[in-house]
C-alpha cells in the first residue's frame, strides 16, 4: 500500500512540476498565434491600401481624360470674349468638378460639369459681374463651394454656390444697399456661418489669394492641366 501511495504521490509531484512548463508552452503558443495574426492583418492592410491607391489613380485617369476630351471639343468655346476653366471639388466626393467661366462686356456665365461614366452638366449660374474677380474661394474645407459678389443699381449682393445631390445650388447670403445717404447692410440667409465666412473673404485686403483662379481655354493650357 505504501508503495502504491508513494507512486501516486510522485505522480502528483511531477504533475505540479509540469504546470509551469505547460503554462509557458500555452503562453508561447498564444504569442505565436497573436504575432501571426498581426502579421496577416498588416499584410491585408498594405494590400488594401495599395489596391485603393491604384483604384483612385485609375479613377483619376478616367475622369481627367474625359475632361480633357470635352474641353478640346467644347462647342461654346468662342461664344464669349473670355472662356476660362478650373478644377475644384465642390461637393467633396473626391472627383473635382470642371468649372467654366465665360464672360464679355455685357454678361457672364458660370457652368459646372462633373463626371459619372461621362461628362455631364450639373448646372449654371449667371450674373453681369461673373467674370470680374467676383468669385472667391475659402481655405476652410467646410466651405468647398464658391462665394460670389455682384452689384447693380447701387446694391452689392453676396451669395454662395455649391453642389448638392448633383445640382448646382445658389443661396443669397447678404447685401449692402448704397443708394441712400449711408450704406445699409442686411442679411438674407439665416446661415450665419456662411454669412460670416463670406464677409471675411470679401473684406480681406489680400483678396487676390482667394480668387477662383481660372485659365484661358486653349490647347496650350489644356496640355498643362492634363499632362
Amino acid at each position: 500500500m505504501e508503495t502504491k501511495f508513494g507512486s501516486i504521490h510522485c505522480l502528483f509531484l511531477n504533475m505540479f512540476r509540469l504546470i509551469p512548463e505547460i503554462r509557458s508552452m500555452r503562453k508561447n503558443r498564444l504569442l505565436i498565434f497573436w504575432g501571426t495574426l498581426i502579421i496577416l492583418l498588416i499584410g491585408i492592410l498594405i494590400k488594401k491600401t495599395y489596391e485603393n491607391g491604384k483604384s483612385i489613380k485609375q479613377t483619376e485617369n478616367i475622369y481627367m481624360k474625359a475632361y480633357e476630351a470635352y474641353l478640346r471639343s467644347f462647342p461654346e468655346r468662342n461664344d464669349y470674349k473670355y472662356s476660362g476653366v478650373v478644377l475644384r471639388d465642390l461637393d467633396k466626393n473626391g472627383v473635382p468638378e470642371l468649372i467654366m467661366i465665360q464672360a464679355d462686356e455685357a454678361d457672364g456665365i458660370l457652368k459646372v460639369y462633373s463626371y459619372d461614366n461621362r461628362v455631364y452638366k450639373i448646372g449654371e449660374y449667371s450674373d453681369p459681374k461673373i467674370g470680374i474677380s467676383a468669385i472667391r474661394i475659402s481655405e476652410n474645407p467646410e466651405f468647398p463651394g464658391l462665394f460670389n459678389q455682384w452689384w447693380g443699381g447701387g446694391v452689392e449682393h453676396y451669395g454662395y454656390l455649391e453642389v448638392r445631390e448633383k445640382r448646382l445650388v445658389y443661396e443669397d447670403l447678404w447685401y449692402i444697399d448704397r443708394t441712400g445717404a449711408s450704406p445699409y447692410q442686411s442679411n438674407v440667409s439665416d446661415n450665419e456661418v456662411l454669412i460670416r465666412e463670406s464677409m471675411n473673404i470679401f473684406s480681406d485686403d489680400d483678396y487676390v489669394g482667394n480668387i477662383l483662379d481660372t485659365v484661358l481655354i486653349n490647347d496650350e493650357n489644356i496640355d498643362k492641366m492634363f499632362q
